[in-house]
């Protein structure tokens, strides 16, 4: 004869829109040889609420009491009322080879607040930023409660920084319904380096919620937040071609499609390679530019790269060079990596609402 492993279930429901409620199977012995324990919640019709949760037994060792806690979210949409808490086992009773199942249940009452806000998820387009840069927020929100919510704001604060930021959402959030919001913050030049708490708050005059992320602050050489032209070193020499490269970054939370061009060159010719790119939020690539002066281009010349949404400019530079005055025999192509410049891309943020 096979030994049973007799356990006992603890079971915790960890609900959104609700109090902590438990439900305690300690009385529930199953002298069976358990495989699989089964775990859902159902409404009155007997159907499913939220997810369902499986854990594998069947590695375990025999003469094992075995006491279980299981934690779990229901939806926020979810109406007060009464519901039933399963517990399922599937094993073998004692030495017999078929499969058979044990099904406990207890009732479990469920009281929606009348006023719940719940902060879903916030997101960082980055964990780090430079000084002087600002810092993209994604935030989902939800009325976990019976009521509609009205005048509600986000806000976001770096209290040691001694900077924040602050929305009221346009309309009401109405009851079981979310919402994503775009915030940025600006990070000061001056900001010190280091680590520091974001606090994300999200209240009206009856509820409230808060999280808190860590970010990271860089500092940046002074030159280097101002850097509206680069200027080349290198003389270029006319009719002979030459590669300027730069590292484009995607800092949007979503896919972009850029197109790349370059403008204001009417002293030579110049082709963008890619023309355009598709990045993932927090992907970068390198684009390459070819630039042949004209043989009458001597002195001093520019070109303006410009990175674009559509017909929407996001980002530009400019670049200064000198040409020189004298031409090649015949044409060639100088490669040189002229400049290495990191192109921060930062998006309009849309301001649609999910509803």
């Amino acid at each position: 004869m096979k030994t049973a492993r007799f356990f006992t279930i603890f079971v915790t429901a960890l609900f959104l829109a609700a109090p902590i409620v438990a439900a305690d199977f300690a009385d529930e012995n199953f002298s069976v040889k358990i495989d699989i324990i089964t775990l859902w919640l159902s409404d009155e019709a007997g159907k499913r609420v939220g997810e369902k949760l499986t854990e594998d037994l069947s590695k375990l060792s025999q003469d094992s009491e075995i006491t279980f806690d299981f934690t779990w979210n229901i939806p926020a949409d979810i109406d007060s009322g009464a519901y039933t808490l399963n517990a399922e086992v599937e094993g073998e009773w004692q030495d017999a080879q078929e499969t058979t199942t044990y099904t406990a249940t207890s009732d479990v009452e469920i009281e929606k607040p009348d006023h719940k806000l719940y902060l879903q998820e916030v997101e960082l387009a980055d964990s780090s930023v430079k000084a002087g840069e600002p810092l993209y927020v994604s935030v989902t929100l939800m009325n976990i409660g019976e009521k509609d919510e009205r005048d509600v704001k986000i806000r976001l604060d770096i209290f040691d920084l001694g900077i924040s930021n602050e929305i009221q959402l346009t309309s009401d959030l109405l009851d079981g319904r979310d919402i994503t919001q775009y915030l940025t913050l600006d990070i000061p030049t001056n900001a010190k380096a280091g680590e520091h708490e974001l606090r994300v708050k999200a209240y009206n005059g009856n509820t409230e919620d808060a999280v808190t992320k860590q970010i990271i602050v860089e500092s940046v050489i002074a030159e280097d937040l101002s850097k509206d032209v680069v200027k080349l070193d290198e003389i270029l020499t006319p009719g002979k071609g030459n590669v300027v490269s730069l590292q484009v970054k995607n800092h949007e939370l979503t896919t972009k499609t850029l197109t790349l061009e370059v403008e204001s060159i009417d002293w030579g010719t110049a082709r963008v390679d890619p023309t355009a790119v598709t990045l993932e939020a927090g992907e970068e690539t390198v684009a390459f530019v070819y630039v042949v002066p004209n043989k009458d281009s001597a002195g001093k010349q520019s070109f303006t790269f410009v990175v674009k949404d559509g017909n929407t400019v996001l980002d530009s530079i400019d670049f200064e060079m000198t040409v020189g005055g004298e031409s090649p025999s015949k044409l060639s192509t100088n490669i040189l990596i002229l400049a290495i410049l990191a192109i921060l891309v930062y998006f309009f943020w849309q301001r649609t609402r999910k509803e």
